[in-house]
């Protein structure tokens, strides 16, 4: 199984085929058992993602509080004034944020990740770590990856999302280790995405000199560009 192939089934039950792509496509299916095998539990993981992700969506509508009507006389004057006294020590109270702590949770988002392929057990390893890192269940991406990481053929697609994952885990330096490489790889696809997230950890780390000077590279960039002008200004008031 070729990874031309793989691409093509991809493409194939994304709905981006030509109609002689995919009559071509289908013509392989009709005479190669094998090959509707691997395209059937393809399929079935694709739509395994889309339902988990739709019961993550109907959780979180669900765990939504129903607004609840207080009667008049459970709103009397002398517990208002309580309320608002405790209000106001817990506001007191309240743990500040560091300005950088404060920028990083603004501006961080998990990269999306990418369609899964089954195939030999390596890539079976990598697609069923994406499906959980999909899910945000980082710490069993990276236990799913791990295997993988430790071997020096690891792509720099896995690396890069193993750096995303530790970056949401809160794993800033375990995330800054993944990533630098990935920025200093020329002709790398995930040079600039890497830069991203890298100057996302140097910001969580507090390591304000280097945040910028990663932001500063990006700030011509068509995509990530508007965010990192935005960054150096905040990081300069």
């Amino acid at each position: 199984m070729t990874q031309e192939l793989m691409e093509r089934i991809d493409a194939y039950l994304r709905g981006e085929l030509s109609p002689a792509e995919r009559q071509a496509l289908e013509a392989e299916l009709a005479a190669d058992d094998a090959l509707r095998v691997t395209f059937e539990a393809h399929r079935q993981l694709l739509g395994a993602i889309e339902l988990e992700g739709a019961r993550q969506t109907l959780a979180a509508v669900m765990a939504k509080p129903l607004p609840q009507v207080r009667p008049l006389w459970a709103r009397a004057t002398p517990y208002l004034a309580v309320a608002a006294a405790i209000c106001l020590l817990m506001v007191w109270a309240w743990p500040r944020q560091t300005p950088h702590r404060s920028l990083f949770e603004t501006h961080y988002s998990p990269a999306p990740g990418l369609p899964t392929t089954l195939g030999e057990t390596d890539a079976l390893r990598q697609a069923e770590g994406m499906v959980a890192y999909k899910r945000g269940d980082y710490a069993g991406a990276l236990s799913y990856w791990q295997p993988l990481l430790a071997q020096e053929t690891a792509s720099d697609t896995l690396r890069f999302f193993a750096g995303v994952a530790e970056l949401g885990q809160g794993n800033a330096a375990a995330a800054a280790d993944y990533l630098t490489p990935l920025t200093q790889k020329e002709g790398s696809a995930y040079q600039t995405d890497a830069a991203w997230y890298l100057g996302l950890a140097y910001l969580k780390l507090g390591q304000l000199p280097a945040a910028r000077t990663v932001f500063q590279a990006l700030a011509a960039d068509d995509t990530y560009g508007p965010g990192a002008s935005s960054l150096l200004e905040e990081l300069a008031e």
